[in-house]
This record gives C-alpha cells, sequence and structure tokens, in this order.
C-alpha cells in the first residue's frame, strides 16, 4: 500500500538536504524519502516499545490491586 503526503521544510532543512543530494549524488526527493523511511521506522519502534511498556505496568498494576 502506498500513501502520499507532504514534508514542509524551512530554509535551513532544505538547504541541508539539497547538500545532501548533491553528496550523493542523488535527487532531493529520493534523499528524503530515505529520511522519511528512516523516521518512520524510529517512530514505529519508539510507539511499539511505549505500548509494551504500558501494557506491563498495567499487568504489575493489576497483580497489586
Amino acid at each position: 500500500m502506498k500513501t502520499k503526503f507532504t514534508v514542509t521544510l524551512n530554509d535551513q532543512e532544505m538547504k541541508k538536504l539539497k547538500l545532501v543530494a548533491e553528496m550523493y549524488g542523488k535527487d532531493i526527493s529520493a534523499i528524503a524519502k530515505i529520511g522519511v523511511q528512516l523516521y518512520l521506522d524510529r517512530f514505529i519502534d519508539f510507539v511499539v516499545e511505549e505500548f509494551e511498556e504500558l501494557e506491563e505496568g498495567k499487568e504489575r498494576y493489576s497483580i497489586l490491586h
């Protein structure tokens, strides 16, 4: 499944993105796509970890009461 969305960058972020794209000989959209994928992977890992900790906390609370 593919989903399209828009990412808004400020001038400084855009300059950094252009620099990285030039360094690696890629276009800006390819570099941005990689960045978004890495961010989402990290975000999903974070959410899963937080959810697991929340569930463990609920289990501990129910055992104590």
